[in-house]
């Protein structure tokens, strides 16, 4: 038994409330009942149109809402959010979107009432997780560190407070999970790895950080940190 999209399928799935939601380069979030149906090709429930690829980005489902990033040269690069019970529709419009993005191929990460999604120009976006009453929304601010800068795809994780991030060259970020007093908040820590490519998402275990690099043609690393204290 499968599901049917019109491409291929490169990110994780998310299953909640028995439906499986996958994102697909053609385009469109599949929305599948998780219990399959009478044939061994089963049609989705409902596809949410982002007007782009999805291609490594992982749908998220919290609050009743389902998460997924679209990949497109900005400003047609999108955090969208749907219903994760569908509209009653075949085919769903996002109930609202993140702008501001360009290449969107990070996994979103949701945790104190806002959205994290890391973005093609190396910059860490953050949305109200509820939206913001509006079709599109803005970000409410982004994290941006000093120097050179590659594309975010890892997902962002979250753990006391700080949210750690990834990214394509050699770096590991840490920022404050709530901001600062500006739209541009610089990071609290970071540390330059001797992988050339950070692409997997960090993972925080009892106080202990762990961060696994690429790279290309040698054996890779496992970098291990001490948990970042917030400052003050």
């Amino acid at each position: 038994m499968g599901g049917s999209t019109g491409g291929y399928v490169i990110n994780s799935l998310a299953v909640a409330g028995g439906t499986v939601f996958a994102g697909s380069s053609d385009g469109p979030l599949y929305a599948f009942d998780a219990g399959g149906c009478a044939s061994s090709t089963c049609p989705p429930l409902w596809t949410g149109q982002v007007g782009a690829p999805i291609y490594a980005a992982s749908p998220v489902v919290a609050n009743g809402q389902v998460y997924v990033a679209s990949f497109d040269a900005a400003p047609n690069s999108f955090l969208n959010v749907f219903p994760a019970a569908g509209c009653g529709q075949p085919a769903c419009r996002p109930t609202w979107r993140g702008t501001g993005g360009q290449y969107l191929n990070s996994s979103p990460a949701i945790a104190y009432g806002r959205v994290y999604i890391g973005l093609g120009d190396g910059t860490l976006r953050v949305y109200p997780a509820l939206g913001c009453g509006r079709r599109k929304c803005p970000a409410s601010w982004i994290g941006a560190a000093s120097g050179s800068t590659a594309t975010i795809e890892s997902a962002p994780m979250i753990a006391n407070g700080v949210v750690y991030v990834g990214q394509n060259d050699t770096r590991v970020y840490a920022y404050a999970a709530r901001g600062c007093d500006r739209f541009r908040c610089d990071a609290l820590w970071q540390f330059v790895t001797q992988d050339p490519l950070v692409n997997s998402s960090p993972v925080m275990v009892n106080g202990t950080l762990y961060v696994s690099g690429t790279n290309v043609g040698t054996v890779p690393e496992l970098y291990v940190f001490d948990l970042v204290p917030l400052p003050g």
